[in-house]
C-alpha cells in the first residue's frame, strides 16, 4: 500500500540496525499528525532481509484517522445499499514492538475516540492492547486483549472491554454491537456500565461476527428508564396497574452470556413501586425473545373485586384450580415470546401468600355460600335461609383443616411446577455458555472481570 507523508522531521542517532530517535514528527495523508520518538534495532535488515524489527516507540498524536490504513474500500452487491466496505487492518509480521501511545483523538470507522492512551505490543500479526483507554460518547471505553490478522482474511480477537458512564440510546446510535445484539437499549433513557470477556471472528467491516461471538460479562443499570416497552404495556394492562408501564431500574448489576447469536439474561430482581418482580430469559439476533417475568402484586394495589385486573386474576387462577381469595400478595407469571415490537404475553397465576390466614379464607368461604344461598332462594322462607347459613359454617368448619392442606398442595405445586420451567426456558445457564467447564469457567471469567479496571491511575512507567 502507498501513503501520502509529508512534513517529515527527525532527530536523533542511527546505524544500519540501530536507530536511537529523540523526536520525529510528520503528516499521514494531510491530515493525520503523528510524533515521538523511541529505539527501533534491526530495521535495515527487516526492510532488506525480511527479518525481524523489534524497539519501544513513545507516538503521540492530535488527530489521527485509522480508516486510511485499512483495506481498500469494494463497492456492495449489486442489489444492496451502495455503502463501502472496508477490510480488516493488517497487523505487520516480522515485527516485535512495544508502541505507547496517547492520541488526542482518532477516527476509527464511523467512531471519535477522545484521548486514547494505552500500550501496544506488535508481534507475528497479533497486536496485544493493554489497559488502552479513550473517551467516546459521553464516556470511558477500556480494553486489554488482542487482535490477530495472522490469517488476513478470518482476523479475530479475544478482548476484555469496559464501557464507563455510556447512555443507553447514545450507545445504540452509535454501535453496530449494540443495535445488533441490544436492541431494547433504543427505548432507554440512562446510563450504565459493563464489563465484558468476548471472542470471535471480524467481517470485512471490522465488526464483531456475531454468529461467531462469545461473550460475557456484567451490566451495571447506573439509572434506565423503558419508554413505550410494549410487553410491559401489556402486562400494566392486563393487571389494570398503569404504572407498570414505566418501568425503572437503578443501580442493578446483571450477569449476561452471548453465544451462538443469543444474548441470555440471567435472572435479576427489580421493584416497580410496590410490585416486585424477577426478571430473565434471552432473546437472538432475529429479535426473537423468550423471557420471563415473575412478579408479587399486592392485592391491595388491585383494589375491589370489580377491577378488571383482580377480576381477570382470579379467572385465571379458576382454570388452574388456585385459590387466591384470601393472602396479602398474588404471584403472577408472564412469558414473553414474539419480538420487542409485536411481543406475545402470556399469564400464569401462581397463587397468594401474605398475611390472610385458613381461618379467614374459611370465614370467606362461608360468606360466599351464605350469600349464594340468599340469592338462590329469596322466596325461601326464612328457616330455610337458616339452615343455609348452619350447613354452610359446619362445612367451612369441616373444611378448615383440610382447606390448609389442599391450598398448600396447590399453591406449592404451582409454584414448583413454575420454577421447573423457568428453570427450563431461563434457568441458570451459566455453566453452559460458556464450554464444557461449565461453572467453573464461568467463576473464572467472574474473577477476571472483577478485578479488570483499565481505568485506574497508571504510574509513570507502564
Amino acid at each position: 500500500d502507498t501513503y501520502n507523508i509529508s512534513n517529515l522531521n527527525l532527530a536523533g542517532h542511527f546505524t544500519p540496525n540501530k536507530m536511537d530517535v529523540s523526536n520525529f514528527a510528520l503528516l499521514f495523508g494531510g491530515t493525520s499528525d503523528l510524533s515521538g520518538s523511541g529505539q527501533i534495532l534491526n530495521a535495515w535488515n527487516y526492510l532488506f532481509d525480511n527479518q525481524t524489527v523489534t524497539g519501544v516507540v513513545n507516538l503521540n498524536s492530535k488527530y489521527f484517522d485509522l480508516n486510511q490504513f485499512m483495506a481498500e474500500p469494494t463497492t456492495a452487491t449489486k442489489g444492496a445499499t451502495q455503502a463501502e466496505v472496508v477490510g480488516a487492518i493488517p497487523v505487520p509480521e516480522n515485527m516485535d514492538m512495544v508502541l505507547n501511545a496517547n492520541f488526542a483523538k482518532i477516527k476509527y470507522t464511523t467512531y471519535d475516540l477522545n484521548s486514547l492512551n494505552g500500550q501496544i505490543i506488535v508481534k507475528n500479526s497479533v497486536a496485544k492492547l493493554k489497559d488502552c483507554t479513550a473517551d467516546v460518547i459521553g464516556g470511558r471505553i477500556g480494553l486489554t486483549g488482542e487482535y490477530n490478522t495472522q490469517d488476513l482474511a478470518k482476523p479475530t480477537f479475544n478482548m476484555d472491554m469496559a464501557l464507563q458512564n455510556i447512555g443507553f440510546r447514545e450507545a445504540y446510535q452509535n454501535f453496530a454491537t449494540v443495535k445488533a445484539l441490544a436492541p431494547i437499549a433504543q427505548l432507554m433513557d440512562g446510563k450504565f456500565n459493563t464489563k465484558i470477556s468476548m471472542a470471535g471472528g471480524l467481517g470485512k467491516d471490522m465488526m464483531p461476527l456475531f454468529t461467531t461471538l462469545s461473550a460475557a460479562g456484567f451490566l451495571e443499570t447506573i439509572s434506565a428508564i423503558f419508554n413505550n416497552f410494549k410487553p410491559m404495556n401489556a402486562i400494566g394492562d392486563k393487571l389494570n396497574l398503569p404504572y407498570l408501564k414505566q418501568l425503572e431500574l437503578k443501580n442493578t448489576k446483571n450477569w449476561f452470556e452471548i453465544k451462538d447469536g443469543k444474548v441470555t439474561i440471567k435472572p435479576f430482581n427489580a421493584q416497580v413501586k410496590d410490585v416486585a418482580m424477577q426478571i430473565g430469559g434471552s432473546h437472538g439476533l432475529n429479535s426473537e425473545m423468550e423471557y420471563q417475568i415473575m412478579t408479587k402484586v399486592p392485592r391491595k394495589s388491585l383494589g375491589s373485586a370489580a377491577n378488571t385486573g383482580l377480576d381477570l386474576l382470579t379467572k385465571e387462577a379458576s382454570k388452574l384450580g388456585v385459590s387466591i381469595a384470601q393472602g396479602e400478595f398474588i404471584n403472577v407469571r408472564f412469558d414473553l415470546t414474539g419480538t420487542l415490537f409485536n411481543p406475545k404475553v402470556g399469564m400464569k397465576v401462581l397463587g397468594s401468600d401474605g398475611k390472610s390466614t385458613i381461618q379467614e379464607q374459611a370465614v370467606g368461604t362461608v360468606a360466599a355460600v351464605v350469600e349464594k344461598a340468599r340469592d338462590s332462594i329469596t322466596n325461601v322462607a326464612n328457616k330455610e335461609i337458616d339452615k343455609a347459613k348452619q350447613k354452610a359454617q359446619e362445612a367451612a368448619d369441616k373444611a378448615t383443616d383440610s382447606l390448609r392442606r389442599v391450598a398448600d398442595k396447590k399453591i406449592q405445586e404451582a409454584t414448583d411446577k413454575a420454577t421447573k420451567e423457568a428453570k427450563d426456558k431461563i434457568g441458570d445457564k451459566a455453566g453452559d455458555v460458556l464450554g464444557e467447564q461449565g461453572q467453573k469457567k464461568v467463576d473464572e471469567v467472574k474473577d477476571k472481570l472483577n478485578n479488570f479496571d483499565p481505568f485506574k491511575k497508571k504510574k509513570k512507567n507502564d
